[in-house]
């Protein structure tokens, strides 16, 4: 794994996988079980224009709690090998995320198809999660094809929701963006920069937590292919359950 970029809020790594092995993970990325993104409950991250990507289970780097929902490593899938990967190289992370044990504990990993048409509107993952990945698992990708990662230029940050007034709720309660982004808008415009990254086979990004960015739509050039990538987030340990892994991205 080589390091081909480095800012304050994000890395660029590649090579993160040996020729053989990600023979081997591509060969897993077609085999694993997906469901349509729109199939069931709404995941508010992707909006309503973002297309219809897929994805498949969450997996985990450690066993968290005894009663836990998901498989974790090792699962005996080609996920293994990028859990390995990462966790050998944690040390060479920790400008972005902090050191594991201190200021994260375990990673999700989730395995995603962006087919043509689909991409995820600008967010961020600063309100549970430490920072995030997204490791590229497509054997081939051409720049007329789409799928960049577009970053902004800001600084790691702690956010939150804005709350707001709810019925039968007091202290008002976080609602995200999906419907209403006015403050998402403003703080993105208010810099109006920031870098994109190509989805480029067998790469590996690291973002920092509450940076805002976006994953452009998969473009009509690429045919019958798809964006095939690995999201994840590294998490600090918590009591419940529902914190173990994220739901999205």
């Amino acid at each position: 794994m080589k390091q081909i970029e480095a800012t304050e809020s994000f890395a660029v790594f590649d090579d993160v996988l040996s020729k053989e092995d990600f023979f081997l993970f591509w060969n897993y990325m077609q085999d694993e079980d997906y469901s349509y993104i729109k199939s069931g409950k709404w995941i508010k991250a992707f909006k309503t224009g973002d297309g219809d990507c897929l994805q498949g289970p969450v997996y985990l780097s450690d066993k968290v709690t005894a009663d836990q929902p998901y498989k974790h490593y090792p699962t005996g899938l080609g996920i293994d090998l990028l859990f390995k990967a990462v966790s050998a190289q944690t040390a060479a992370l920790k400008p972005w995320i902090g050191e594991r044990g201190r200021e994260w504990d375990y990673f999700s990993a989730r395995p995603y198809l962006y087919p043509n048409g689909a991409g995820l509107s600008w967010h961020d993952d600063s309100l549970s999660y430490i920072g995030a990945f997204a490791y590229y698992g497509h054997p081939e990708w051409n720049i007329q094809w789409g799928g960049e990662l577009l970053i902004a230029k800001e600084k790691p940050r702690i956010g939150a929701y804005p709350k707001r007034p709810v019925l039968g709720n007091k202290d008002g309660k976080m609602i995200g963006f999906h419907l209403d982004n006015e403050e998402q808008n403003q703080r993105v415009l208010d810099a109006g920069l920031g870098s994109y990254v190509m989805p480029k086979p067998n790469r590996l990004v690291i973002i920092g937590r509450g940076i805002s960015h976006t994953i452009k739509k998969t473009e009509s050039d690429a045919g019958d292919r798809v964006r095939a990538s690995v999201t994840g987030f590294f998490v600090k340990r918590q009591k419940s359950k529902k914190d173990l892994a994220p739901d999205y991205d």
